[in-house]
């Protein structure tokens, strides 16, 4: 059988399930991702006490919604590339246009990456360090209070990303002992 017909029989067998769950998870991703921009923006002056935890929410936001949809964007351009190579293959181009663009891609994405680690650390900071503050302006400190819905979701936002750091922790340990056991079990019969 040809190549192309391997490849053929190979998407074939895919299962389109996977795909479509992946495409709805990053969408309601993103759809959180809306909610903190919007959180953010619409609570811009309800933290005295902290001003920067609405700023937090709308920048993690803005730029969480960037890195996501260059997430998308990279899948849908890979799955066109896929379709396209089955179609054309050109044999006088040497690749060196996809290989430049490729590297800038990964630079920036590595940079917008980092950017978002950072400002994850400094969110930390901002919203832990003023920890249950007063949610009702009080007469004698104007000041010192934020409004508990915007300094709520920013801690839930913050809880939430450790809560699936660890999930990922624990899943990949979990693999991995599941793969050393089988292996063990595979070496000794």
């Amino acid at each position: 059988m040809s190549d192309f017909g391997q490849r053929q029989q190979r998407r074939n067998l895919d299962v389109e399930i996977p795909v479509a769950f992946k495409l709805s998870l990053q969408f309601s991703l993103m759809t959180l991702i809306g909610v903190l921009c919007l959180t953010g923006v619409k609570y811009m002056h309800e933290c005295p006490k902290e001003p920067k935890v609405p700023i937090y929410l709308l920048v993690g936001g803005c730029f969480g919604l960037l890195k996501m949809l260059s997430l998308v964007w990279k899948q849908v351009r890979l799955r066109r590339y896929e379709r396209l190579d089955d179609i054309y293959v050109d044999e006088d181009d040497d690749g060196h246009g996809d290989i430049l663009m490729s590297k800038s891609s990964r630079f920036s994405e590595a940079i917008l990456s980092l950017f978002l680690f950072i400002w994850f650390g400094c969110g930390n900071y901002w919203v832990l360090h003023i920890w249950k503050p007063n949610f009702k302006q009080l007469l004698h400190e104007p000041s010192n209070w934020c409004d508990q819905t915007v300094y709520m979701f920013a801690f839930g936002q913050i809880m939430g990303c450790y809560a699936l750091m660890g999930l990922i922790i624990f899943l990949t340990t979990c693999l991995i002992l599941c793969h050393k056991c089988t292996t063990i079990a595979y070496d000794k019969s």
